[in-house]
């Protein structure tokens, strides 16, 4: 099976990351990756040369971005049960609705581009995941997925905003691959070596501009998507949850007890 992460910009403008690992039953190993595509053709285009056609196996794709936005304004259900719940985590997704995301065509990015991979390489899009070798897309986040991983008490805070200088922000890159590369004594593993990943042991202050960083980030995010991949795979509805659902929209996470146990107390919808 392979499995992919894709940090999705929001705009075609904007280049988008990808992340592609190979699993089987013994783990995950690095596959691929790319972090300048830019239209949903191109993302389709790696998702090919990474397995799309179904040679060999299962695919499963995990993207930051909403897929499934019904909701005219405000935000999903989904969105306020997680901000309810990792609220002392800061840990919660911003508020996602067609009126913020719509390009001049009314078109949710998310959304076409789970159709496109439908019409391509017959890749369903569901949380739900049947059989040894499923072939499907959904909707993923990584800030609850890393308190939940890596048994954090907030956030990594690697992302730009007021009053994280780049030294700060430098030190939660570290640590953040740090994390990443963790997951080799995971269940399941995700084996990453310098030699077979050498970008995710790159020392952010290589990148001198805010776009190289940036770029960077994207590839973290992307890695980290392909991993709650694997993990929902191995782990649904034990310790992987789907908050909300395919009618109101959804998010997968990876979850503790913790978590689980204040998703359930606030709603139903969680499986």
């Amino acid at each position: 099976m392979v499995t992919i992460g894709i940090d999705l910009a929001w705009g075609n403008r904007n280049s988008t990351a990808a992340v592609a690992l190979r699993c089987d039953d013994s783990g995950a190993e690095y596959l691929d990756h790319a972090d300048n595509l830019t239209g949903n053709e191109s993302i389709a285009d790696f998702v090919d040369r990474c397995g799309g056609d179904g040679i060999g196996g299962g695919i499963l794709i995990a993207i930051d971005a909403p897929t499934l936005v019904p909701n005219v304004s405000g935000r999903r259900p989904c969105e306020a049960i997680l901000s309810r719940c990792m609220r002392t985590y800061e840990a919660g997704p911003h508020p996602a609705n067609r009126t913020l995301l719509s390009d001049a065509n009314g078109n949710v990015r998310g959304e076409t581009l789970v159709v496109l991979l439908a019409e391509r390489f017959g890749i369903v899009h569901s949380p739900h995941l049947t059989g040894d070798a499923p072939r499907a897309v959904f909707e993923a986040f990584p800030h609850p997925a890393h308190i939940a991983l890596f048994g954090l008490a907030k956030t990594l805070k690697y992302k730009k905003k007021p009053g994280r200088d780049r030294p700060f922000r430098d030190a939660e890159f570290r640590r953040y691959a740090a994390l990443l590369a963790s997951l080799a004594s995971a269940d399941p593993p995700l084996v990453l070596t310098p030699e077979s990943a050498p970008w995710l042991w790159r020392d952010p202050v290589e990148f001198v501009t805010e776009a190289t960083l940036k770029r960077h980030e994207d590839l973290l995010d992307a890695l980290s998507c392909a991993y709650i991949a694997l993990y929902h795979h191995r782990w649904q509805g034990e310790r992987s949850v789907v908050v909300g659902d395919m009618v109101s929209g959804y998010i997968v996470t990876p979850a503790t007890e913790a978590m689980k146990s204040c998703f359930f107390a606030r709603t139903d919808a969680v499986q």
